[in-house]
């Protein structure tokens, strides 16, 4: 998988999906070596302690190396529910070094984060779908699949930024007409909502949270409604239970994701102007119309106090593990 906002993030698949739970440890330890050697050696080079990150399921692991082994101040807890997504300068939280910024030290991503932080029954329920698809389609088929839904999302996202930063924006019916038929419905889905998005500001940027140690790309930040937005793309199959979803609650950490875009975005003084407003974007394979799912700032502040919890969480068991251990967050299921 491509590197997000800098740090590398490879998908490492199960032999089967009977063996995966046995095999991933002998996996990990034949790694465990080489893994510390490169975290030594960043150490050694820079002064700052790196480790290697591991989550996932048995049946799909990613991995990331060379990442800020922990938080470099402890959090205060008692100092979370004060901290504003839309207000960030109230945060007193950094050491004077800029840790994004140091060569070799990769900080970690913000789908990395909540990916290490899921509930059980959450990861349980990931883990319990590709088990289905795997039975479905075999392991073969099932990374051909996940693969094709990568593919899938980079070209809608690509689509959608071409046509949001045309200032003469070519009419929707002639861009649908020459976009590959699996992409086709996902982009007349959201065709009428694009319509409807005034001046983009930008497009696919990295943002990195120098207080809060992490990192992500946020797909677009535009008008609409005379009202600056950060805007967040999701692709949803036909027949997934998002489909169906119309609401914040019921899509699971997707509202958490855009809180910690937004709360970088703010933090970060190279874009002058701040968003007190977000929104999640659905495109539906079908074609069906798309649904716009707007998070205000006090729905904003609630999701930042989710991820603030889910950061504190990540950070205190990195900052917990031995000197160079492999951070193995992957799902260890007990339900067979």
């Amino acid at each position: 998988m491509a590197a997000i906002g800098g740090t590398q993030i490879t998908c490492r698949f199960a032999t089967t999906a009977v063996s995966a739970k046995i095999k991933r440890t002998s996996k990990v330890e034949k790694k465990a070596n080489s893994d510390s050697s490169d975290n030594v050696a960043v150490q050694q080079q820079t002064g700052v302690r790196t480790r290697t990150l591991i989550y996932g399921t048995p049946i799909m692991m990613s991995e990331s190396r060379n990442v800020l082994a922990q938080f470099p101040k402890p959090l205060n807890k008692r100092n979370i529910a004060k901290i504003s997504v839309l207000n960030p300068r109230q945060l007193v939280l950094s050491p004077d070094d800029d840790l994004g910024s140091v060569p070799g030290v990769k900080l970690p991503s913000v789908s990395a984060i909540l990916g290490c932080t899921r509930s059980s029954d959450t990861a349980e329920r990931l883990y319990k779908w590709q088990q289905r698809i795997v039975r479905q389609k075999g392991l073969d088929g099932f990374k051909q699949y996940m693969k094709e839904r990568v593919v899938i999302g980079s070209q809608l996202h690509a689509t959608v930024a071409k046509y949001i930063t045309n200032q003469e924006r070519t009419d929707t019916a002639e861009v649908a007409e020459k976009l590959p038929e699996n992409i086709r419905g996902y982009w007349q889905s959201i065709a009428p909502i694009l319509k409807e998005i005034g001046e983009c500001k930008h497009t696919e940027k990295a943002l990195v949270h120098q207080r809060l140690y992490y990192q992500g790309i946020f797909d677009a930040v535009a008008m609409h409604k005379d009202q600056l937005v950060l805007l967040d793309w999701k692709t949803v199959s036909t027949g997934s239970a998002k489909q169906r979803s119309s609401t914040l609650k019921e899509l699971y950490d997707d509202p958490v994701q855009l809180a910690a875009y937004v709360g970088a975005f703010n933090a970060d003084r190279s874009f002058p102007n701040k968003v007190q407003r977000a929104a999640i974007v659905m495109a539906n394979e079908d074609g069906s119309p798309g649904v716009w799912v707007d998070m205000d700032g006090n729905q904003l502040q609630q999701y930042w106090t989710l991820w603030l919890q889910r950061l504190t969480t990540f950070w205190t068991v990195m900052s917990n593990l031995p000197d160079n251990a492999t951070a193995d967050f992957v799902h260890k299921s007990t339900r067979g």
